[in-house]
């Protein structure tokens, strides 16, 4: 018998919006590539930046489990 090792298939973006300071909402997205994750919650920075009094930050994460293989989607690399 053959048991897989998987975790997490895809990278998730909690991204936080902030006004005058206080954190009003998040918004959770999936990415196949860890690069689409990291791009996208820059530019949702950048424009979180537009709007007066408002700000933004996020957090990609993929949970790996002990074993698990990391794919080319899981590198941050150059494109």
């Amino acid at each position: 018998m053959s048991v897989s090792i998987t975790g997490d298939k895809y990278w998730t973006l909690d991204f936080f919006y902030f006004h005058k300071g206080k954190q009003t909402h998040t918004k959770a997205f999936e990415f196949v590539n860890r690069r689409d994750c990291f791009e996208t919650m820059y530019q949702m920075q950048v424009d979180a930046k537009k709007l007066a009094n408002q700000s933004g930050s996020g957090i990609c994460s993929k949970r790996f489990l002990e074993g698990q293989k990391r794919t080319q989607d899981d590198v941050l690399g150059y494109r």
